[in-house]
């Protein structure tokens, strides 16, 4: 590895364009942030149909315990679609 010597001058310059540089970085990465964090997501009725249709059926294809039923789910699923299309 080759012996490299520099001047306190050089060596201090060095540091600042080192901090120009992270200071620039981190400006970018909170803009960029900011872009990603803008995009929302709007709900669609059909959504929020069947949401409170899954809600309202779920009590039938459970058990006491908390638990599914066997083939609860997609049963509890199909009838939440049923209610929601009416």
């Amino acid at each position: 590895m080759p012996n490299v010597s520099m001047s306190v001058e050089e060596y201090l310059e060095l540091l600042e364009a080192a901090r120009q540089t992270r200071s620039a970085v981190k400006d970018v990465v909170k803009t960029t942030r900011k872009a990603a964090k803008t995009v929302k997501k709007t709900k669609r009725k059909v959504n929020t149909a069947y949401s409170k249709a899954f809600a309202n059926v779920k009590g039938q294809y459970m058990k006491k315990s908390g638990g599914w039923k066997k083939g609860g789910f997609a049963k509890a699923v199909k009838a939440a679609h049923r209610m929601a299309r009416k």
